[in-house]
């Protein structure tokens, strides 16, 4: 039954690719001059979708991640400051350390 269904599946999809497949041949085997006929027919369509296209999606990515950086957004979610990393390592003292770093020197740490 199983190996039946294969067989239908396999069966469908080659149906498929042969309906959908359109053969191509080059007028007096010059396979290199289609090519390029080709290429050539379909590079101001490939300009026209670059110009209209990728170019302002471009532009939008870049504008939104420059307001981004010129208002200071920073991502979500916790962030670590690696340079206090003496101080997370921590324990019930890292609180009384951090203060006698900043206090002043007339601040006595216990």
């Amino acid at each position: 039954m199983k190996r039946k269904r294969i067989f239908q599946m396999f069966f469908v999809v080659l149906a498929l690719a042969l309906c959908l497949c359109v053969p191509a041949f080059a007028a007096g085997g010059d396979v290199a001059g289609a090519v390029e006929q080709t290429w050539t027919d379909a590079s101001s369509q490939i300009k026209t979708v670059v110009d209209n296209v990728v170019f302002p999606a471009l532009s939008m990515v870049l504008a939104i991640a420059f307001f981004a950086k010129l208002a200071g957004l920073r991502p979500a979610g916790p962030q670590l400051h690696l340079g206090h990393h003496r101080d997370l390592r921590g324990g019930h003292h890292a609180e009384r350390r951090i203060h006698a770093r900043t206090a002043g020197p007339d601040f006595k740490c216990i």
